[in-house]
C-alpha cells in the first residue's frame, strides 16, 4: 500500500517536533570574534566540557479533530488503529523531555558531536498515575557540526538534518549589521509522486538584526524566517479520506524565530520560536507550537 497523505504530513510533524531542541552551554571562552572585518559566529567547546540544552514545546493550536473526522468517515478495519495511533502522536511530546549535548569529537578535527535524548518529564508524585507513558525515550538525533558552523554529517537524513541546521547551523563569514544568510540543508514539507504541484514558495532568510552588549558579552541578536509553500493537487485517494482524486491540496511551513548568541563564548543565550503546519485538501490541518530554548548549568 502506498504511503497516505495523512501519513506523510503525520511524520512531518513528528520530525519538526523532534527537532525543537533548547540551546545553551557552559563554554567558559572569553576570546573575541570581533574585527574591523565585522564579527564571526563560532561554536566554542571547551576540550572537557560538555553544552547542554533543554526545550519546551508548548502546543498553541490544533485542529485535529478535522484529522480525526477524516478517519472515522473511512469504513475500514484499520480505522481504530488510525486514531489511536493518531491520538498517540497528537500527545508524543506531552510528557517528554528532550535533552541536547555537544560535545568535542574524538573522531573528527574541529567537530561538535550533537546527540537528543528523550526521556518522561513526569515527577514522582505523578508517576503511578493514569498517565500516558511518552512514546519514544532514548536517542532521537545524532549528528554533528563543524565549530565554525558548518553542517557536518552530510549522510543524515533529510529529517535529521533539517534538526542539526535549524538549530545549530552557523554562517562561515564575518558579518554586520543588517547581514542575511541562508540555511541550505532544510526542507521540510514533504509529498510523494501522487502530489502534482501547480505553485510554490520558499524563504529562507536569516538575519544579524543587531550586535549588543549585554552583561558584558557581546550578543548578536538573530532574527530566523522560513516558509514552504505548495499548492497542486493529490493524483490519488487516501486511506483515511473519501475524496476523489484530483483534490486541491495545500501545505504550507512557518517558522519564525529570535535568538541571541553570544560571540565571546561561543553558545545561545536563548532561542525562542513559533512554528506552524497548515494543510487543506486531503487533510486539514492547523498546528501551532512555541519553541523555547533554554540554557542549562
Amino acid at each position: 500500500m502506498r504511503t497516505t497523505f495523512f501519513i506523510r504530513v503525520t511524520f512531518t510533524i513528528i520530525s519538526m517536533s523532534v527537532i525543537f531542541i533548547s540551546c545553551s552551554n557552559t563554554s567558559n571562552s572569553k576570546v573575541s570574534n570581533q574585527s574591523e572585518e565585522g564579527v564571526q559566529l563560532n561554536w566554542k567547546v571547551s576540550e572537557n566540557d560538555t553544552l547542554v540544552y533543554r526545550t519546551v514545546i508548548n502546543q498553541i493550536e490544533d485542529s485535529s479533530q478535522d484529522i480525526l473526522n477524516g478517519i472515522d468517515s473511512v469504513n475500514s478495519k484499520n480505522d481504530n488503529f488510525s486514531r489511536e495511533f493518531y491520538e498517540k502522536i497528537k500527545g508524543l511530546y506531552n510528557d517528554t523531555n528532550l535533552t541536547t549535548t555537544l560535545t568535542n569529537s574524538k573522531n573528527f578535527d574541529n567537530v561538535l558531536n550533537i546527540e537528543t535524548i528523550a526521556g518522561s518529564r513526569k515527577n514522582d508524585s505523578i508517576k503511578n498515575s493514569s498517565q500516558p507513558t511518552p512514546l519514544i525515550a532514548g536517542t532521537v538525533l545524532r549528528g554533528s557540526i563543524y565549530k565554525t558552523g558548518s553542517l557536518h554529517s552530510f549522510w543524515l537524513k533529510r529529517t535529521q538534518k533539517n534538526v542539526v541546521s535549524l538549530f545549530f547551523e552557523l554562517p562561515e563569514k564575518h558579518l554586520e549589521k543588517g547581514d542575511s544568510w541562508s540555511l541550505n540543508n532544510v526542507n521540510f514539507l514533504n509529498n510523494s509522486q501522487d502530489f502534482i504541484c501547480r505553485k510554490a514558495e520558499k524563504k529562507n532568510h536569516i538575519t544579524l538584526n543587531e550586535i549588543i552588549e549585554k552583561e558584558g558579552r557581546s550578543v548578536a541578536i538573530i532574527e530566523y524566517d522560513l516558509l514552504e509553500f505548495v499548492s497542486g493537487e493529490s493524483s490519488s485517494t487516501s486511506l483515511f479520506s473519501t475524496k476523489e482524486e484530483g483534490t486541491k491540496t495545500e501545505m504550507t511551513f512557518v517558522f519564525k524565530a529570535q535568538a541571541e548568541f553570544s560571540i565571546d563564548e561561543g553558545k545561545w543565550i536563548s532561542y525562542n520560536g513559533i512554528m506552524s503546519l497548515k494543510s487543506s485538501g486531503m487533510i486539514n490541518l492547523n498546528q501551532k507550537q512555541k519553541f523555547a530554548l533554554i540554557e542549562q548549568d
